[in-house]
């Protein structure tokens, strides 16, 4: 058990590319929600942050985020009451108090946001959330794959409207929620059913708060053009390409996600390595050749200014290195890998993931580092 951490402002920083990182492309945008978080804040010192352990054993943990189009968030940011409404929405609905929550997600927006949430609800912070990543749906849910309720589910948008769905499995909460969003402005916060503070080890993702602050300190320290295969082992993974990006073509389809591809010419071997996103970056091929995939990390970086580029940003010209990190050992389960793995997203790929999965445990920074140094 690792003992409560008491984050500064002077940590959000590191939080917020940790966070981007672990977004894989996708999750939304941190800065944003940096910002928001150091204005809530203001003043004041930020939630602490817990292991599960450190709570007594039944003691209710709420995970609580933001869903919906990214855009959206940012041409009308969280105003802060729209957490209390789902949370004490969930509390009503289970007759419980929340001893303290967690994030969804700690890939992207969310692995920052919970931070501001708790601030506002007057809450700790769990270690934990419930992807270890950025994912699209919420049906990619640790909790969901561990076979728990997700329902009672909250929602409140930001313009106004607030939902309490119950009696429904976790595919149902993914479509009732798509739903909800465009009456609420195209995004809504979220709250689920919660959880026994001794029921997160099996039920969510343990250590991935210290895992995106542990990223994010060491990814800020390296040399802004240094050489991408440091920079890829500095953070626990190996390199996958170091080159330019030559196309990128985005997908028109009916689907809810944006998909599209991404190619990149290697400098030195004059490999081409395609990335399929959607949302995310889900899998990389390099010659044809699949060489990882979700749910482990790929993530792009650009070479010049050494920050995270989203799918959303990343273009024909840039130079980036796009790394392999690895992924939770909580997916890697048989019943488990299928919901996030690259026919989830029909991509016709088994996974292709480093010989030893990200595992947390009381020195999740420690972990990452060995965990990689095994796979290479």
């Amino acid at each position: 058990m690792t003992s409560a951490l008491a984050p500064s402002h002077d940590d959000i920083a590191a939080l917020e590319r940790g966070s981007t990182l672990l977004g894989c492309g996708g999750g939304g945008p941190t800065p944003l929600a940096a910002s928001l978080l150091r204005r809530w804040t203001a003043g004041k010192a930020l939630p602490r942050l817990l292991d599960a352990a450190e709570l007594p054993p039944d003691a209710p943990v709420i995970a609580t985020g933001i869903v919906g189009a990214t855009a959206a968030l940012a041409e009308k940011p969280p105003g802060g009451a729209e957490f209390p409404a789902v949370v004490e929405a969930v509390a009503a609905a289970t007759r419980t108090r929340p001893h303290a929550v967690m994030g969804i997600e700690v890939g992207g927006v969310n692995g920052v946001m919970v931070f501001a949430a708790a601030a506002v609800l007057g809450l700790d912070v769990v270690d934990a959330d419930l992807m270890g990543r950025a994912l699209p749906r919420l049906d990619q849910l640790a909790s969901a794959a561990a076979g728990r309720p997700l329902a009672p589910v909250a929602l409140a948008g930001g313009s106004g409207p607030t939902a309490v769905f119950d009696g429904i499995d976790d595919r149902a909460t993914e479509r009732l929620a798509r739903s909800f969003l465009p009456e609420a402005g195209g995004w809504a916060s979220v709250a689920f059913a919660p959880l026994r503070a001794a029921d997160i080890a099996n039920a969510a993702i343990p250590g991935t708060v210290r895992r995106a602050l542990h990223l994010g300190r060491t990814h800020l320290a390296l040399p802004v053009a240094g050489d991408a295969r440091t920079a890829a082992r500095a953070l626990g993974g190996e390199l996958l390409c170091d080159g330019r990006v030559l196309e990128v073509v985005r997908h028109r389809t009916r689907r809810t996600f944006a998909q599209g591809t991404v190619t990149v010419v290697d400098d030195a071997a004059g490999a081409l390595t395609r990335v399929e996103m959607e949302n995310e970056y889900l899998l990389a091929l390099t010659d044809g050749t699949p060489v990882a995939s979700t749910p482990d990390l790929i993530c792009l970086v650009d070479r010049r200014t050494g920050s995270p580029v989203g799918c959303d940003q990343v273009r024909a010209g840039l130079d980036i290195a796009v790394l392999h990190l690895p992924g939770a050992a909580f997916w890697r389960h048989p019943d488990r890998i299928g919901r996030v793995g690259p026919r989830a997203f029909d991509l016709a790929h088994p996974p292709v993931l480093l010989d030893r999965p990200w595992t947390g445990g009381s020195d999740p920074a420690d972990r990452a580092g060995r965990a990689a140094g095994a796979a290479r």
